[in-house]
């Protein structure tokens, strides 16, 4: 019954993979793209009628074992899949692709039959496991190859773009007046240019009102764009700037209600608005009280879909709030 259903199998394949190598006429019937739509099916009834072959003891002359010919299947597959896309060659290489073709369809029959070519059959065959070897370590050294060179010409364009903005920026603080104020700094402490960054750095340090002017900045409607400079780079104590921050939490709160509710992508916020809770930890570590409008957030935060891990976090801040 085995021999039979890999007969069947084999004859599946064999006629229209026959038709292929009688009918081809120098190209493939669907362009290299769809050929494997075709070519790819037939060498996958080849695979299962020699995997019947192989568990009926069609190999066991084989002393490798059968777990291994079983893994051997594959590379067997990727070969006879990809041999046929070498008969649109009108030279040589084409009609060595066809009589490959044809000897495998042959060493099947043989192999399932277990005819008296059995053994040159299994060379056959595993000269197109072989070739599926080659073949697939060949795509994987390609695609290798690829990514390095997509990768180098994706750094060679960041740092063309980094160059470019660096510039740009070195511009823009060369018009800077002598004496700038704390808004017209804040974008250059984020600068590509280290030796840049840290100027603009110094000359807000040696700002002798920076913490009035931090609080005021708060109590505008740009006080968003200080909380880069507060997380990372203010130097001076936080617990100052509770009361202000307290009340630029409660605005942003009020701000963000349009944009968080009934918006199923409100987590990709998440990134933005994690900002305000770290500056509001930093200020808590140094004992200001936040508690008031970051409760209000969190009851914001836990109605809001993807914003859960955020709320953890902020219930973080005022679990260590209660710990000061």
């Amino acid at each position: 019954m085995e021999v039979i259903l890999a007969n069947v199998l084999l004859l599946l394949s064999a006629l229209p993979t026959l038709l292929l190598v009688v009918e081809s006429t120098g190209r493939n019937p669907e362009g290299p793209v769809g050929f494997h739509l075709v070519t790819a099916p037939l060498a996958l009834l080849q695979a299962i009628a020699l995997g019947i072959a192989i568990h009926s003891g069609a190999f066991d002359f084989i002393p490798t074992g059968r777990l291994l010919l079983y893994i051997f299947l594959l590379p067997y597959w990727i070969g006879s899949t990809a041999l046929p896309f070498l008969i649109s060659d009108r030279g040589f290489t084409g009609l060595l692709s066809k009589m490959g073709m044809v000897l495998i369809i042959a060493g099947c029959f043989a192999a399932v039959n277990r005819l008296p070519a059995v053994l040159p059959a299994t060379i056959v065959l595993g000269l197109a496991a072989l070739g599926g070897i080659v073949l697939a370590a060949g795509l994987m050294k390609q695609n290798f190859q690829n990514s390095i060179r997509a990768g180098a010409a994706s750094r060679e364009q960041m740092s063309g773009f980094e160059e470019r903005q660096s510039q740009f920026q070195a511009e823009q603080w060369a018009k800077l007046p002598q004496h700038p104020e704390l808004w017209q700094l804040l974008s250059f402490t984020r600068a590509i240019n280290k030796d840049l960054k840290q100027q603009c750095l110094a000359k807000i340090a040696a700002m002798p009102d920076l913490e009035q002017q931090i609080q005021a900045m708060l109590d505008s409607n740009s006080g968003q764009h200080a909380l880069a400079y507060l997380m990372d780079d203010y130097p001076l104590r936080f617990a100052p700037l509770a009361p202000v921050y307290a009340e630029f939490l409660e605005r942003e709160r009020k701000r963000w209600i349009p944009h968080l509710r009934n918006n199923p992508q409100a987590g990709a916020w998440s990134g933005t608005l994690h900002r305000h809770f770290e500056v509001a930890g930093r200020i808590i570590e140094e004992g200001g009280d936040l508690s008031a409008p970051l409760q209000r957030w969190v009851q914001l935060l836990e109605r809001t879909d993807g914003m859960q891990p955020l709320s953890r976090r902020v219930h973080e801040i005022l679990r260590a709030m209660e710990k000061v």
